[in-house]
């Protein structure tokens, strides 16, 4: 059994990954910008990507984090919609900047 953190794990990809790894007995650890999120077979952590702040016990051990948080593939890209969300998913990027090296097992 491994250890998964997701970010947009509520968004379509996210939650047919959930099931996926849920249907395979993994561990499911959810990192959301909602503070009470709750979700069937998963423990959910804070994570504000604007302020770079998140719950480092979601990422203490695991083996994965999968990075699906950003605009929903289930709207119209227009070209205002891609101006209003852009950056958006590089932004969350920098929060998980310091889980590098010191968080990869050794081999």
């Amino acid at each position: 059994m491994a250890v998964f953190t997701i970010t947009g794990a509520t968004g379509s990809v996210g939650k047919a990954i959930v099931r996926t790894l849920q249907h395979h007995s993994h561990e499911i650890r959810v990192l959301s910008t909602r503070k009470s999120l709750e979700m069937t077979g998963a423990t959910s952590y804070y994570w504000n990507p604007a302020t770079n702040e998140i719950d480092s016990d979601a990422l203490e051990g695991a083996d994965y984090l999968i990075h699906l948080a950003g605009a929903t593939v289930s709207k119209r890209w227009t070209a205002s919609y891609k101006k209003a969300d852009c950056g958006q998913p590089c932004s969350g990027n920098a929060t998980f900047d310091w889980c590098g090296p010191q968080n990869e097992k050794a081999a």
